[in-house]
């Protein structure tokens, strides 16, 4: 694993399938559904798959329906680490772009009120464990998610399934240009700091050229609950030594549409965990007063 700060508190994790990126072949994958099958309707769980997601925040529609941010707006890895741990940062907190050299950047801020350690722990282990193990990871965003691998994903951020590996090994801080010792000093309610890399490969077409993507994850402690910050990355990946390998797709527009689908997937599922985490709270605190 490669560098990570948590402080321990508790923090989500999905319930993956025991299945590993490169034991499903391609026709197999296509040969999938991201509907219910048969065995996973008969769960108790499975009506979460057919509720409607939690509705998006002003300031999530709002991005969607905005303009790219100007090249200036949008940074590399290395200048985000500054970012996430200054809580006086006016850098966009929600929108997508293209940096000059082709990069593509989207940010997200999701507001966890109300949330508790309690709460997380609760869903962790126990959301959707009564039925098939593909079962949690469908009901998380519906129609889009098909499978959690051990070590990667398939799924749509708008513009088809992809099969995409993930890794840690590589990245370290350095990559955003701090120090694990940073962390603490520049924000103490930070609880959580992580970085994930990966290729992805289009299910229908697994000929075409991989998309090379990147994710940093920070949560911060509120006097109202979490705050969850996702900067996402197109066209580079994280090397060994710190460095960042560049590979950009040419075509810019199309990066830039993929930014934006990409950000409002995000917005939208980590939305949906959060009203998923409270429902499944509530449920299981009446039960146990009745």
């Amino acid at each position: 694993m490669g560098d990570f700060y948590s402080t321990g508190r508790e923090m989500t994790h999905p319930y993956t399938s025991g299945i590993f990126f490169g034991q499903l072949s391609y026709e197999q994958l296509r040969q999938m559904t991201p509907e219910l099958t048969e065995q996973e309707k008969q769960a108790l769980s499975a009506k979460h798959f057919y509720e409607p997601m939690a509705s998006l925040t002003p300031e999530h529609e709002a991005a969607i329906a905005a303009p790219p941010l100007s090249p200036d707006e949008c940074f590399l890895p290395g200048d985000i680490g500054a970012i996430l741990l200054d809580k006086r940062s006016t850098a966009a907190e929600n929108g997508y772009g293209v940096l000059p050299n082709g990069v593509g950047y989207a940010a997200i801020k999701i507001e966890q009120e109300g949330i508790t350690d309690e709460m997380i722990k609760k869903y962790r282990e126990e959301f959707a464990h009564d039925g098939p193990r593909t079962l949690f990871y469908k009901i998380w965003f519906p129609g889009m998610h098909l499978l959690h691998y051990e070590n990667g994903v398939a799924e749509n951020f708008g513009w088809g399934m992809l099969n995409l590996e993930m890794e840690m090994e590589n990245f370290t801080f350095r990559h955003l240009g701090i120090c694990k010792e940073d962390i603490p000093v520049r924000d103490p309610d930070c609880i959580c700091l992580l970085g994930i890399y990966g290729r992805g490969w289009q299910i229908a077409y697994p000929e075409k050229p991989p998309v090379y993507t990147c994710m940093v994850q920070h949560t911060r402690q509120t006097s109202a609950g979490r705050e969850l910050r996702v900067r996402y990355w197109s066209g580079i990946a994280f090397g060994p030594d710190g460095s960042l390998e560049f590979h950009v797709n040419p075509d810019h527009g199309q990066t830039c549409e993929q930014m934006r689908l990409m950000m409002e997937h995000c917005m939208r599922e980590y939305s949906n965990e959060l009203k998923l985490i409270k429902e499944f709270w509530n449920m299981a605190t009446e039960a146990t007063i009745q």
